[in-house]
């Protein structure tokens, strides 16, 4: 500041450019919203896919809340804190791995229709019961 006094130059802006920016901040389009990144959303697809949840017909409920739950509860705590609505492809991949879960292991009622109709069930008596069920309900159509 100390320079541009001792130069004797007026500054070189424009009432517009003042005018552009004031606006921006003003209208908060200057703000930051951190989320999380798409690097790292690709690193959570590709986890849950790894899970391979619709071929673990073996498992109960239990083993299934059992083993994600802590992972998607540091998902939801880390990436979530601030922008969590940037999550919920992720989490609605999981409830997807799950309907295909529901319609492998019990097979006489494999429709999507049952399946969804079941979940809903599972979600409306134990809203909790999955760590991702408090931010994204699963799909009732």
């Amino acid at each position: 500041m100390d320079q541009l006094k001792a130069s004797g130059k007026p500054f070189d802006i424009s009432k517009q450019e003042v005018w552009d920016a004031w606006i921006k901040v003003k209208g908060n389009q200057a703000a930051f919203l951190p989320a999380v990144s798409r690097e790292a959303l690709k690193k959570m697809s590709t986890a849950v896919r790894s899970w391979r949840l619709h071929r673990r017909i073996n498992s109960t409920e239990a083993d299934l809340a059992r083993m994600i739950n802590p992972i998607v509860r540091g998902w939801m705590a880390y990436y979530g804190a601030f922008y969590h609505t940037e999550l919920t492809p992720v989490l609605d991949r999981i409830n997807t791995y799950l309907l295909r879960w529901i319609m492998k292991k019990y097979r006489k009622s494999g429709t999507l229709r049952k399946a969804r109709q079941a979940m809903a069930q599972a979600a409306a008596r134990r809203p909790r019961y999955f760590a991702h069920w408090i931010w994204v309900k699963p799909a009732v159509k």
